[in-house]
């Protein structure tokens, strides 16, 4: 479930726009789309190849912030935390940028 300032970050992240409202920011630089979270940069789109990470970050807000580019990207991906370890595709994730594959 996604947030007004969620879905409009993502759609500006995705169409290269510049954005800023709150705590998300999109910057755009030679066709470069860049993601931030309080400052964190959680999300990097390039010609299509769409990078995540959570900055160290595993809270409710990034956790929704990159759960909607997954579900608009790669929708059969799937970020979730278990016992406060986080899983990206039923699989550990240090939270590191990750490559998403469409």
């Amino acid at each position: 479930m996604s947030n007004k300032i969620t879905e409009d970050s993502v759609d500006a992240f995705l169409a290269h726009r510049p954005f800023r409202r709150e705590n998300m920011e999109v910057t755009v630089k030679d066709n470069v789309s860049y993601l931030y979270l309080f400052g964190n940069r959680i999300g990097i789109n390039t010609n299509g190849m769409v990078s995540i990470s959570t900055c160290g970050w595993e809270t409710r807000t990034t956790l929704m912030r990159l759960r909607e580019i997954l579900r608009r990207v790669s929708p059969q991906s799937r970020l979730y935390t278990k016992k406060f370890i986080l899983y990206f595709d039923d699989k550990e994730w240090n939270g590191n940028f990750k490559l998403i594959n469409n």
